[in-house]
């Protein structure tokens, strides 16, 4: 069993401890203003809760279980609020976002793994987010898959200007 309380990063998934590298400067100031975009668009719509990458989420939603990952962020809808408790979220968020960190393996944690493992357990809408070309793809679940669109269904209206986004 893996303590919360420390001040290592990681994940557990399938029973194994999966280390996370410090993020970057860019990393962080991306995630900040994300965080301050789309937290002042649920606040100020009544939306529900937006949480950082500090909240564990348990994907399937089950107590005993011990597996949970970290999203850089991710959204309730006021609707289904219940699934936020004292030591994480258990169940699927509504939206996911990702920031992408250069290197390879974080590339793909992010694209391939998240991206079907937030694909099978429900994960409404996933952003992945593109530092280097200043770009946000959003992926929308049609039919238990993930297709990309252009404007968020979760939260619809949102504007997303890349001068709010990327400094």
């Amino acid at each position: 069993m893996f303590e919360l309380e420390t001040e290592e990063r990681y994940e557990i998934w399938g029973g194994e401890k999966l280390m996370m590298t410090p993020s970057s400067s860019e990393h962080s100031l991306i995630t900040a203003n994300l965080l301050i975009l789309i937290g002042q668009y649920v606040k100020k719509n009544q939306l529900g809760k937006v949480f950082n990458s500090e909240v564990p989420i348990y994907l399937h939603g089950n107590l005993m279980n011990k597996d949970f990952r970290l999203a850089d962020i991710s959204f309730i809808s006021i609707e289904r609020v219940d699934i936020v408790q004292s030591k994480g979220i258990y169940g699927p968020p509504d939206l996911i976002v990702e920031v992408l960190s250069s290197g390879k393996s974080n590339i793909e944690r992010d694209r391939v793994e998240k991206f079907q493992l937030y694909e099978k357990y429900g994960v409404q809408e996933y952003w992945i987010v593109q530092p280097y070309e200043e770009k946000v793809e959003i992926f929308s679940l049609e039919n238990n898959r993930y297709i990309q669109i252009d404007q968020s269904r979760v939260l619809t209206g949102i504007e997303l200007r890349k001068e709010d986004i990327f400094e």
